[in-house]
């Protein structure tokens, strides 16, 4: 027994053979060699510096080395115990070029990449799936430290202005497997580790993910859809130019420059290695220019990716991929981000069922992040340098110091962190003020990711220096299931909340400012004071289930202060008085979301990406004299949102949405139409409307906003449009809105109605590195009152 287990321990062990790939000639090292061991479909690549590391099983094995413009390198080696100092040496190839049709006047350069486009959609009729094991591992370079005050966020130390050199401040790296399907892809993380300074959700960047397919029609760089080099379409957007003949083993390779026919346009250039004899695409070294950056916050991307033969249709497929981005942020944060990926193992064309691409496109195994350093000695594919174990050391061990009070706050912020899970109200998140509490001061306790991540409550008590009255909540949620997917909250409040507090999508800080430096609220105020308690599940990948309880007792509260900054001689409107009211309410909801989504080890995340999406949504809420409450009515909301992609980078954005009561609503139950006429919008508010100005118990809402980016421009062919790089959004929004008789009996306050659609449309404007646009706004119909009005829209496009 005790020779069997050593027999099978010593045939599972895996060795490290390290070495060099060198020019024969010079001796000069290859950066970026391939190395590959034959019949195992499995290699890696030398880094900067030409060496490399592979791990394999005691056994014989067949190594070979390639490089462009090079004769490949073969050698048997038999592996029983680690071996170092492997060297290929490889010879210069001579080049012998077949012949290329020309035609008179015609750039030699066009009728290789016309049969480089043809060659490309032959391989996609044949490779119909595809498997793989990639390696990536991720640097990230800044000159500003980087530090995880808790489990959730990562923060910038800003060190000063010397930003002459960056240091290596992160690092992460993941193993994956890969399936492929026509557009169906998943991705398994199966082993991932990252210095202690980066919290694990992050390090989910996996080698197919990043991967980008340069014989597709668009490539996915920095939210711009790019024109591939090898697009239908290619010959007319890009100029192509023959630099250099060269040979891999015997095979002639062409190597081509490309580059936008307009520079103003977005797209690569750089160099493209074709195969004279069948035109595959072997290798890219690219950039993608600055038109591409429509946010203007890089210097520089460049790209490298080669490819090698597999399957029995000899597919080319690639076996590397390495991206560097450096990062400048208006000359104040450099960051720099450099990508590299090993694929390998491939199988081609193996049966795949469209059953195995459920909604989970990634998944990290629940063991991935218990690797040992065995498993990662036995697995790294791409060996670490001196300077990344240093970085690993000093990184894990600054993470583990503790950090001074200033390191992990800013008088800046809202809250202040106090320790791993804890933070607590900072200065700026104390004050609050309205005409009905006057200036208040408050302090919160919020706690977060406890009891592995699935605790969180925050508690706060505050006091209005006018109504003389204080106010506090406490609440609570605890999540369950393997992925946090089921829900209990619980919440107990004294409170002073809006009337009809679905206007409140700026929040209390925001609102006390604008009050005190505009001498106008919209606002109405009331006291509530209760409890309330919701559980909710996922039930289905795409359903997710509610219910909940809701006792409040609310009464009317009164203006106590005229206080402003300026007008101080004026006064505010008087605060209206509310239903007051015991009420008891239960609630049902659902959600279906049919997005794929991350199951990042702890919790199910939702993705988003180029692709649309729709969310539907709804709820049913019931308050009856049966259940203890002192008025009868019921609430139907129906919610459908989504996107919808357009061409290139544009994209259509929709809210459609639904409430119908009956039996009744007290006025501060009343469903309100999101107004932005005061100068603030968001997507799903009218512009034209000022808060609370139109509200009911039945209404209907439609709002379409699309996104043309700076599309619009640059189809001009205008130069200095096109330099301008300003985003257009167009929207339009229509509304219908009734009271019923019961409402207007009950409560004695309601809103004009819009029995027939009222209807407005507009435009905005926005700069790139700026994340608000301005938006103009006209109602086209219901003309009187406010019919144009220009507001900003905090949202980046």
């Amino acid at each position: 027994m005790l020779i069997c287990i050593i027999i099978g321990k010593t045939a599972a062990q895996q060795f490290s053979i390290s070495g060099m790939a060198l020019d024969k000639q010079s001796g000069e090292p290859l950066q970026f060699a391939t190395i590959r061991v034959l019949k195992l479909n499995k290699g890696t690549t030398t880094n900067a510096f030409g060496d490399y590391t592979i791990k394999l099983g005691r056994g014989n094995y067949t190594l070979v080395a390639s490089f462009m413009g090079y004769v490949s390198d073969t050698m048997q080696v038999a592996i029983t115990e680690k071996k170092s100092n492997v060297i290929f040496r490889l010879q210069q190839a001579d080049v012998h070029l077949p012949p290329v049709t020309v035609f008179p006047g015609e750039n030699p350069a066009v009728p290789i990449i016309r049969q480089a486009i043809k060659r490309k959609k032959q391989r996609a009729e044949l490779l119909k799936t595809f498997e793989y094991t990639a390696y990536t591992k991720v640097r990230v370079k800044t000159t500003e430290k980087l530090l995880k005050t808790d489990g959730n966020e990562i923060t910038l130390l800003y060190s000063g202005p010397d930003t002459s050199a960056m240091k290596l401040g992160a690092i992460f790296e993941n193993q994956s497997q890969g399936f492929r399907k026509g557009k169906l892809s998943k991705e398994i993380i199966v082993a991932r580790k990252q210095t202690a300074n980066l919290p694990s959700y992050v390090n989910t960047i996996t080698g197919g993910r990043i991967m980008q397919d340069f014989n597709s029609e668009t490539v996915q760089f920095l939210n711009r859809s790019l024109t591939g080099p090898l697009a239908e379409n290619g010959l007319e957007y890009y100029y192509y130019r023959i630099l250099d003949s060269l040979a891999i083993d015997s095979r002639p390779v062409y190597k081509l420059l490309i580059t936008p026919d307009d520079s103003l346009d977005p797209g690569f250039t750089g160099d493209l290695y074709i195969a004279a004899d069948n035109f595959d695409l072997l290798k890219v070294v690219l950039s993608i220019n600055k038109a591409a950056d429509k946010m203007g916050i890089t210097d520089s991307v460049h790209i490298f990716q080669q490819y090698a033969a597999y399957g029995d249709e000899e597919l080319m497929m690639p076996v590397d991929y390495r991206m560097d981005v450096k990062v400048n942020f208006m000359n104040i944060i450099k960051v720099g981000f450099d990508v590299n990926t090993v694929l390998s193992e491939y199988q081609i064309n193996q049966p795949i069922s469209d059953g195995f691409f459920d909604m989970a496109a990634i998944t990290v195994r629940t063991d991935a992040d218990k690797k040992d350093s065995l498993y990662w000695g036995n697995m790294q594919v791409i060996p670490s340098t001196t300077e990344e174990l240093i970085a690993y050391k000093e990184l894990d061990s600054a993470e583990n110091t503790p950090k001074t009070f200033w390191q992990r706050n800013s008088w800046i912020s809202d809250t202040w962190n106090i320790g791993k899970h804890h933070d607590i109200s900072a200065p700026l998140g104390m004050y609050n003020f309205n005409r009905v509490e006057g200036h208040t001061l408050g302090f919160s306790v919020f706690a977060n990711d406890l009891l592995e991540k699935r605790l969180k409550y925050n508690t706060g008590w505050s006091y209005g220096f006018s109504d003389r009255k204080w106010k506090g909540e406490l609440e609570g949620e605890y999540k369950f299931g393997e992925y946090r997917t089921a829900y209990v909250q619980a919440k107990v409040f004294k409170k002073t909340p809006f009337v009809m507090d679905d206007a409140n999508y700026f929040g209390n800080w925001i609102n006390g400012l604008l009050t005190l430096c505009s001498k106008s609220e919209s606002n109405h105020y009331y006291y509530s004071n209760g409890f309330s308690f919701k559980v909710g599940s996922e039930v289905l990948p795409v359903l997710s289930l509610s219910a909940g309880f809701n006792n409040h007792t609310d009464k009317s509260a009164v203006k106590n202060t005229d206080f402003s900054f300026i007008r101080k001689n004026d006064k505010y409107k008087t605060n209206e008085r509310i239903n007051d009211l015991h009420l008891n309410e239960i609630s049902f909801g659902f959600q279906f979301d049919f997005r794929d989504y991350m199951e990042d080890g702890l919790q199910r995340r939702r993705m988003g990406s180029g692709k649309g999406y729709i969310l539907i949504s709804g709820e049913y809420l019931i308050s009856d004299k049966t259940i203890g409450s002192e008025k009868d009515f019921n609430i139907s909301r129906l919610k459908i949102n989504g996107r919808i992609p357009g061409f290139k980078e544009t994209s259509l954005s929709y809210v459609l949405e639904g409430v119908y009561a009956n039996k009744g609503l007290p006025w501060q139950k009343m469903i309100p139409m999101q107004g932005g006429g005061d100068g603030f919008i968001t997507d799903q508010s009218f512009r034209t409307f000022w808060v609370n100005e139109f509200f009911g118990d039945r209404t209907a809402e439609l709002h379409l906003n699309y996104n043309f980016s700076d599309t619009w421009l640059r189809a001009t062919d205008i130069s200095f449009l096109k330099q301008a790089g300003l985003g257009l959004t167009t929207f339009f929004s229509a509304a219908l809105l009734s009271t019923s008789n019961a409402t207007k009996q009950f409560s004695s306050r309601y809103s004009k109605e819009l029995l027939h659609p009222l209807y407005e449309a507009g435009f905005g404007l926005s700069y790139p590195k700026f994340p608000m646009s301005i938006e103009f706004a006209w109602r086209l119909n219901y003309r009187e009152g406010n019919r144009f009005k220009i507001g900003v829209n905090a949202v980046m496009r």
